[in-house]
């Protein structure tokens, strides 16, 4: 007898009584995945990271920086879950009380742990690039380096040495790798 699963749109999961919502999850293509809460360091770098956005992005009135649980909803049964996020000034929106934004980031930050896995890791960047996030950075705490994608297609390596800019999302954002990964 095979097992069949009941695919959850992200207004169902929303609707959720409070004591069966899991903490922690992503929706995606309609199954709840569990994700891994980040670590004592990975925290850490989340924390440095988006202080730095979000001291640009008030400074600029550039938008809104968006750290943790909230989620993009990308499609109507897919909701992701970046480290950090970042909705332009342009496309910030009031929401109804707690729902999840509609549709991508125009950036997106992933800190990846050692207990990431690989598949599930590109599978998560296909998803918000093809929804429309112009870039996403791979952040690899273990080596000191960032995965800067503009598309599916181009793919910059930056590594300890090198800065991270804003691009067009956030133009004249920098910031070296080594402020970044600092003990």
């Amino acid at each position: 007898m095979a097992v069949q699963y009941k695919l959850l749109t992200a207004d169902m999961l929303w609707d959720m009584p409070a004591d069966t919502k899991p903490t922690h999850f992503e929706l995606v293509d309609g199954l709840i995945e569990a994700m891994t809460p980040p670590g004592t360091d990975e925290s850490a770098l989340i924390e440095r990271l988006a202080a730095a956005l979000g001291q640009f992005a008030m400074t600029r009135k550039a938008g809104r920086i968006i750290v943790g649980g909230s989620g993009f909803m990308l499609a109507p049964d897919t909701v992701r879950v970046p480290d950090i996020g970042f909705i332009s000034a342009a496309r910030v929106i009031d929401l109804p009380a707690n729902r999840f934004y509609p549709g991508a980031p125009d950036l997106a930050v992933e800190i990846i742990t050692p207990g990431d896995e690989v598949n599930t890791v590109r599978y998560k960047v296909l998803q918000l690039l093809d929804a429309g996030t112009p870039l996403l950075w791979l952040v690899y705490p273990t080596l000191n380096m960032v995965d800067v994608f503009r598309s599916v297609n181009t793919v910059d390596i930056i590594t300890i040495d090198d800065t991270l800019d804003g691009g067009d999302v956030l133009p004249g954002f920098v910031l070296p790798l080594r402020t970044l990964f600092k003990a």
